[in-house]
């Protein structure tokens, strides 16, 4: 039997890479998050995996609940990955993100990610709430 895939789905304001490969999550969002009204939320997503096979297939979907008229869901990705063959580790991290600009309205809006590898699916999602109005004085 094959061990189970290590993976997770994070939602983030940015990312960065640092020296020595190491990678920083700049705001990285909880299952729920208040957001500004009436300006597009800027939303990076990651996948990460660490791979135990020399060749990894990742099929990642997109899904937006609640969100304003004419707002366009991101493509789905297909990719197939190769390990660096001069890699001997016995698991290489894999890191995939997609950045999407999202429309802030009165409504929240459900964002769901999930990805595929083989039989495996990794999955998250993030209710996105515009912050309530400050009281007029």
């Amino acid at each position: 039997m094959t061990a189970p895939l290590q993976g997770a789905v994070l939602f983030t304001d940015d990312v960065r890479e640092e020296a020595g490969g190491k990678f920083s999550f700049m705001g990285l969002y909880g299952p729920e998050v208040w957001v500004r009204r009436g300006r597009p939320l800027n939303l990076v997503c990651t996948f990460l995996l660490w791979a135990i096979e020399p060749e990894v297939t990742i099929r990642g979907e997109f899904e937006i609940e609640n969100a304003p008229e004419g707002t366009a869901t991101p493509p789905p990705i297909l990719r197939t990955i190769r390990k660096d063959e001069d890699d001997l580790a016995d698991r290489w991290m894999i890191h995939m993100i997609r950045r999407i600009v999202l429309p802030v309205a009165e409504e929240p809006i459900v964002f769901v990610a999930q990805f595929r590898v083989g039989d495996q699916l990794f999955s998250n999602r993030v209710l996105l709430d515009p912050e309530p109005e400050a009281p007029a004085s």
